[in-house]
């Protein structure tokens, strides 16, 4: 007979988390929108600087195919249990793209709140920050 401490049940639940982060990249990737909504919950909202605010799900795919990567390279991926079936997963992102023709931030710290729901775990909001050299720190 198993038995499960509440630290491996952490540490099954943040692998659970880790395999969903990995499909959701991998559906964006193949810019498979449906594998994408379907590990989002329906009222899943993103904040970043190309939807000018918080998106649904809908607004995000209109926006897509404005926008082009050729670096996307995340790191230092963290993630906190926040309460059960609710987690904290936060990452920086190393970045080279564009959006209608601008250059995207460089360096985002990006934060995503996971919830689970019927047993599986889905991204009920995005958030991106620019975390790229502010110039006043950095003088020509």
């Amino acid at each position: 007979m198993a038995s499960f401490s509440p630290a491996t049940a952490g540490q099954d639940a943040i692998a659970e988390i880790r395999r969903a982060i990995d499909a959701l990249d991998g559906a964006f990737e193949k810019e498979d929108n449906a594998a994408i909504q379907a590990l989002l919950t329906p009222e899943h909202r993103a904040v970043a600087k190309m939807y000018a605010g918080a998106a649904d799900i809908q607004r995000q795919f209109q926006l897509f195919p404005e926008v082009s990567f050729s670096l996307y390279s995340p790191e230092n991926q963290a993630i906190q249990l926040l309460a059960d079936g609710v987690a904290l997963a936060t990452h920086e992102i190393d970045l080279k793209g564009e959006f209608r023709g601008q250059a995207l931030p460089q360096r985002l710290y990006v934060s995503a709140i996971w919830v689970k729901r019927e047993g599986r775990w889905l991204q009920h909001f995005y958030q991106e920050t620019d975390i790229g050299p502010w110039p006043a720190l950095n003088p020509p």
